[in-house]
């Protein structure tokens, strides 16, 4: 796995701006926007510094359950470039078991592409980060010295900002009254490399469900193919999930994914759940 820190200074001493995370749980919460995921759904780009082994990211906000309202959205940020950020498909979550694990989805499967962003500026501009990397699966204690060298320094440094997405639960085509449990967010070339909404009936829904299935969940996205959307597993997610907004007048359109963060009011943080792939 893969994490980004944001920091100031220079290169050589930065002053990183997030804690250290232990895990990946921990990479993923606090609504810290200096920390998050690198090339997160990446599987095979032929580089293992980039290749991680997550399919799909539950995240559960009341594990009883909760009636949809008109005013309900959810957002998705990305570490990246303005023009540039990274693709994923999301889904809403309307049935778990009772260890909170989903067991249905409904309303539609959609794709965000990079053109759903605010392209002219990011939220939060510009910053230094440096990736860190590890391979013993959950556990971050140790960076993995192969690719570090051993150093507490990444040579994988950059500048880039934050950008993201809002999504209505009208954009995700639930109707307001139906029992929610939470969202699912996964590669942008789950079930097709197709960015066209995909109504979730109880087939769709079923092969979501199932993230081990492999002709549905591709063993081998890469975050820099050629094809479709040319970047189907590098989203740079960034720790701010599980987060429900409210909106507020003046109400953003709803054909229009940007980050319309002004018109959105703070939710309920709920409990998440991270779904790794399993061999």
């Amino acid at each position: 796995m893969s994490v980004w820190y944001a920091y100031t200074g220079s290169a050589t001493a930065p002053t990183y701006l997030a804690n250290d995370a232990t895990d990946a749980n921990t990479v993923l919460l606090g609504n810290n926007m200096y920390r998050g995921t690198d090339n997160l759904f990446t599987n095979d780009n032929g580089n293992t510094q980039s290749s991680g082994d997550i399919e799909r990211l539950d995240f559960i906000l009341n594990s009883a359950g909760e009636r949809a309202t008109t005013d309900q959205a959810f957002a998705v940020f990305d570490r990246g470039n303005a023009t540039n950020h990274d693709s994923f498909k999301i889904a809403i979550i309307t049935g778990v078991d009772t260890n909170g694990n989903p067991t249905s989805y409904g309303g539609n499967l959609i794709t965000v592409t990079p053109s759903n962003y605010d392209t002219a500026a990011n939220p939060i501009a510009n910053q230094s980060y440096t990736v860190e990397r590890y391979n013993n699966g959950d556990n971050l204690s140790a960076e993995d010295n192969a690719i570090t060298g051993g150093s507490i320094l990444s040579t994988d440094q950059g500048v880039q900002g934050v950008g993201g997405v809002v999504l209505s639960l009208a954009n995700l085509g639930i109707s307001a009254g139906t029992t929610i449990y939470g969202y699912s967010i996964m590669a942008a070339d789950v079930y097709s490399t197709s960015t066209a909404t995909v109504a979730i009936n109880s087939t769709v829904s079923a092969d979501l469900v199932n993230y081990m299935n492999t002709a549905y969940y591709p063993s081998n996205t890469s975050d820099n193919t050629t094809t479709g959307d040319g970047n189907y597993g590098g989203l740079d997610l960034v720790a701010v999930n599980g987060v429900e907004f409210s909106s507020f007048a003046p109400t953003p359109e709803p054909s229009v994914y940007g980050a319309v963060l002004a018109a959105l009011g703070l939710g309920c943080l709920g409990w998440r759940r991270w779904r790794p792939r399993r061999a």
